[in-house]
């Protein structure tokens, strides 16, 4: 059968004669496998370039055979040849081969491209993007988000979302230090993943502080109520904590605890304020790492046992703190570009 027919016939535009041809073609005995063929063809032809392998094109084709058969009293192809012809001999023709006519009409014409006859699992679906915001040493941002919650993001620390954040749900990954304010949006809680605890809140502020490098990851409440939960289980602690404002969450790999917390250690960065409190040496170290984007050497250290510092700094210079720091945990220092030498006396 000619296509070019086939699409005259479907459109409406035949001849009498040629309108007569198509039919008793149709309807000729033993034709059905030729007509099932060029369904089959024209099948083939409007799937391709889709995602679907060669299994999954056969059972939609199946699906699509079926959704005829049940629905053959919704086909418009027979509804629009009854009201064509109204002839006995016409009703009683499509009656009788209206899966022919459905299907040509469907196929050739594509009709696969709508969503009636196309299948959900091949409606292309658009990537959602994730979003990252990263700090390196150093740098420290406020990040606004779309529903008006702001992040206070520490340095050498990221956070990431999706795209369409806020739309069903507020969910965020932190890796580093943040401190959270929280818009309240009862409907969709405010989630943040960081490591091995997850925190909920509808509206409040509170910190979450998850390096990679620290052994533990802690959840400071400031206003509020928030709900914290450990990835894993340990025997003789509870499966999650509701905090109240002063109150901490802290995970390691050993136990997960409620306790109290001192807000000027735990909150002072966000105000630009270093805040140490009789700190071992080396977190000293780390943390003006983190802070100044520098490297420390030490000199001449026998042990750092009793070496510990106390201070607060508000936008200071390195060296300002260096020389304060100096005092009290007896060292001098070199400062070259990005490298810090400490010699201890």
């Amino acid at each position: 059968m000619n296509k070019q027919l086939l699409r005259k016939f479907i459109n409406r535009q035949c001849t009498p004669d040629e309108m007569r041809f198509v039919q008793d073609w149709l309807v000729s005995t033993g034709n059905d496998e030729e007509v099932t063929a060029l369904l089959k063809a024209s099948w083939e032809h409007k799937s391709k370039g889709t995602e679907l392998d060669s299994q999954r094109k056969e059972e939609v084709y199946q699906q699509l055979m079926t959704k005829m058969q049940v629905r053959k009293q919704e086909s418009s192809f027979y509804d629009y040849a009854v009201r064509e012809e109204q002839s006995e001999r016409a009703v009683s023709f499509y009656r009788k081969h209206w899966w022919k006519l459905a299907g040509v009409l469907l196929l050739v014409t594509g009709l696969f491209a709508t969503n009636r006859y196309w299948p959900d699992e091949n409606i292309e679906k658009k990537a959602i993007v994730t979003i990252q915001k990263v700090n390196s040493k150093g740098q420290k941002s406020t990040i606004t988000l779309k529903d008006g919650s702001k992040v206070y993001l520490n340095s050498e620390s990221s956070i990431k979302y999706l795209e369409n954040y806020g739309q069903k749900t507020r969910s965020i990954e932190l890796t580093g230090e943040a401190f959270f304010e929280v818009v309240k949006d009862p409907l969709r809680p405010f989630i943040v993943k960081s490591g091995k605890i997850t925190t909920t809140a509808l509206g409040t502020s509170f910190n979450v502080r998850a390096f990679q490098d620290e052994p533990s990851i802690s959840v400071s409440l400031a206003t509020g109520s928030v709900k914290v939960e450990s990835d894993f289980q340990f025997p003789e602690s509870e499966k999650d904590f509701i905090l109240n404002p002063g109150e901490e969450a802290v995970v390691d790999d050993h136990q997960f605890i409620r306790q109290n917390f001192d807000a000027r250690k735990v909150l002072s960065w966000k105000e630009g304020v270093i805040y140490f409190d009789d700190t071992k040496l080396f977190e000293t170290l780390k943390e003006l790492e983190r802070w100044y984007d520098v490297t420390f050497k030490v000199k001449n250290l026998q042990s750092d046992e009793d070496i510990r510092g106390t201070g607060s700094f508000k936008n200071q210079s390195l060296e300002n703190v260096l020389q304060i720091l100096g005092h009290s945990m007896k060292f001098e220092f070199e400062i070259k570009e990005r490298e810090v030498t400490l010699n201890f006396k």
